[in-house]
């Protein structure tokens, strides 16, 4: 009932306010600018798994998603989004997107994510690019 519900409302045009607050998800960050190698984009629906935001991708499943470390949880429009560091919405949650990035194995991800954001979000972790996600 809840699916059907939000896909009415998703293709009327509508959107639905979060009820949940941007203080109560976890954005994984970097701790600081790091370089690496970006790879193809996952598409999927942007959630919030075990409080931490996620992509519920088409083909890897769901991972956790990791932005750069000046970006923060915030609202816009009243719905959850991710805002760079100049304050302007790069995802906003339940949408269906592509991002670019790159999949994180385990030494890598050690290296790139806080011990705390790898104890709190279970992986795998995709490290998001430093550009807004493209809505589908």
């Amino acid at each position: 009932m809840t699916i059907a519900l939000c896909a009415v409302v998703m293709m009327s045009g509508c959107h639905v306010e979060s009820s949940i607050a941007p203080a109560d998800v976890r954005l994984a960050r970097t701790p600081a600018p790091i370089e690496t190698h970006y790879f193809a984009p996952l598409r999927g629906t942007v959630t919030v798994e075990r409080e931490c935001l996620s992509l519920e991708s088409t083909d890897r499943g769901t991972v956790v998603l990791v932005y750069p470390h000046d970006h923060r949880m915030g609202t816009v429009d009243g719905r959850l989004s991710v805002l760079n560091a100049n304050g302007e919405s790069v995802l906003t949650d339940g949408r269906p997107v592509e991002i670019g990035g790159a999949l994180l194995d385990a030494e890598p991800a050690a290296r790139t994510v806080s011990a705390e954001d790898r104890a709190l979000c279970e992986g795998p972790f995709f490290l998001v690019l430093p550009q807004p996600a493209r809505y589908l």
